[in-house]
């Protein structure tokens, strides 16, 4: 008997992680706690070191290091994420007050411009070429700012900043196109890699700053001293294809 696999349309996608936070635990492979310590990393890896059990909003593959079926790549793409709101603020009693967006909006539109994007099949390098050439499709458009109070703490004046942006037009056809889908094996080696320019190393460790504060009155008195600010940044790769599965009752090695 002659079995066939069918195709079923299928994405695949894997998630870096900074979690800039002095109360989190980065436990999950490749994922780092600061700016600083991802602009450090000599290379960021993905689809070979993370599964779903990272959060399946984060990551979807089944296994790691190898395809557990085969795969036709028709599209991929990149996105660099980050916090929305102001993240880090200072107001004391003499009317110091200090908060930014500048961290996440240099993360979302600066960044990409700096790092290199490489595709690997098995030993074959197939794409290589820059994060912001190889657009997602998804996520934000454009950019925006405002500015307003979300909390009654803040009712003395404190407010906070929100941004949106994101790095290409949100449509699935707006990504990067290969002329033939490229064919990945099942059981071979898949990964993406990223490396950041010394430029980009350097911006990144003096983005790092404190993300903690506790909020005061104007008396000195602490608002509410479990009160967290917490940044967060990702950059996500994403691969559009058809996976390559065999039909119920018909299994086959």
């Amino acid at each position: 008997m002659n079995y066939t696999n069918v195709g079923e349309h299928w994405a695949l996608y894997d998630t870096v992680m900074v979690g800039q936070t002095s109360r989190d635990t980065v436990d999950q492979p490749g994922w780092y706690a600061t700016l600083a310590a991802l602009g450090a990393a000599n290379r960021l890896f993905f689809f070979n070191q993370r599964t779903r059990a990272s959060g399946l909003a984060y990551c979807n593959q089944d296994v790691r290091d190898q395809m557990p079926y085969a795969f036709r790549i028709y599209s991929c793409g990149v996105t660099f994420w980050a916090s929305s709101m102001s993240e880090s603020e200072k107001w004391k009693p003499d009317g110091e007050y200090y908060e930014s967006n500048a961290p996440a909006h240099i993360f979302k539109t600066d960044l990409p411009r700096h790092a290199s994007f490489t595709l690997q099949v098995q030993q074959d390098e197939l794409l290589k070429t820059t994060p912001m050439l190889v657009p997602s499709g998804y996520g934000p458009s454009g950019g925006g700012v405002g500015r307003g109070s979300i909390f009654s703490a803040y009712s003395a004046g404190v407010d906070k900043v929100f941004t949106a942006m994101g790095q290409s037009t949100p449509h699935l056809t707006n990504r990067w196109d290969f002329p033939q889908p490229l064919e990945v094996p099942r059981n071979a080696a898949l990964s993406v890699n990223m490396v950041f320019s010394e430029y980009a190393r350097g911006l990144l460790a003096e983005l790092t700053k404190e993300d903690w504060q506790d909020m005061t009155t104007g008396n000195g008195h602490a608002v509410d001293e479990s009160f967290e600010s917490k940044s967060y940044y990702g950059i996500q790769v994403s691969l559009v294809g058809e996976r390559l599965v065999q039909q119920r009752g018909a299994y086959h090695r």
